[in-house]
């Protein structure tokens, strides 16, 4: 499992300029040390899904929650 390399070249201090949003979804059953520091060590949301639908669901929350954020200025654009 990559998580950590992953997430630290999304949240590397150099590339001030490059932002992105984040959630890390992960199938229930899953578990591991670098899953329960996600969310303490970067700023990303943890997902646990069981099947595909909730899986989509919970993502569409995430970017409705993003945009609705962004529109109202809770959050700042990226352009």
């Amino acid at each position: 499992m990559e998580v950590g390399s992953v997430l630290e070249s999304l949240f590397d201090e150099d590339m001030a300029t490059h932002r992105e949003r984040v959630a890390f979804a992960h199938e229930s059953g899953v578990r591991s040390a670098m899953i329960a520091a996600v969310r303490d060590r970067w700023d990303a949301r943890i997902y646990s899904y069981d099947d595909r639908e909730e899986l989509c669901r919970q993502l569409r929350l995430f970017v409705r929650d993003l945009v609705r954020r962004e529109r109202t200025g809770d959050l700042p654009r990226l352009e």
